[in-house]
């Protein structure tokens, strides 16, 4: 029987790759605007009017997305088997809530500029959730999951004709997520010790 080894990853090393694929990402989607569309692009993805309303209702979408998402996940076996692998590999025991903060930012920001800001005008919202999914795909039904969210991102940034609801809905989606998968593993912790 062969034993699978599982390299983990430490948070402050995962916020380092965040952060140079995240540049990677906006340099992209920048270019990308710049050279196929005429208005700049922080007028046509973060425009100033309604700022406030759409990132107030972004970030409770995202909240309440990543709440329903938790919950299923303690009853669906395929979504408990993504919490598994993230707690796999990724040292949860060591982030505190800035690393959660982070992360949701890291993630948010860029794959919102990049997917929804430059790629979904290109391709639509279908092909660039396809995308999106595959480039999230640790697993087929990770794949499944992340097209899903790509398409509900997608059709936020649609309905709301700008980025500012899909990129808070992002953040605080993923913010949300490890802040309890930070929970999760403290509490277990703790039951395990008591």
């Amino acid at each position: 029987m062969l034993l699978r080894s599982v390299a983990t990853v430490s948070p402050n090393h995962l916020g380092r790759l965040g952060a140079l694929l995240g540049l990677i990402l906006i340099s992209t989607a920048v270019l990308w605007q710049e050279l196929v569309h005429t208005t700049p692009w922080h007028l046509a993805w973060f425009p100033a009017e309604n700022a406030l309303l759409e990132g107030t209702l972004g970030a409770l979408a995202g909240v309440l997305l990543a709440g329903l998402i938790w919950a299923l996940s303690q009853r669906l076996a395929a979504l408990r088997r993504i919490q598994e692998r993230l707690l796999e590999t990724l040292e949860v025991h060591r982030m505190r809530w800035p690393h959660a903060v982070l992360f949701g930012l890291l993630a948010g920001i860029p794959e919102e500029m990049f997917f929804r800001g430059a790629m979904q005008p290109a391709l639509g919202v279908w092909l660039t959730a396809m995308i999106f999914g595959a480039l999230h795909a640790v697993s087929p039904i990770y794949f499944i999951y992340a097209t899903g969210a790509g398409l509900a991102l997608g059709s936020l940034a649609t309905w709301r004709g700008d980025l500012w609801a899909a990129t808070l809905a992002h953040i605080s989606y993923d913010t949300t997520l490890f802040l309890l998968l930070m929970w999760h593993v403290r509490r277990n912790k703790t039951m395990i010790g008591s």
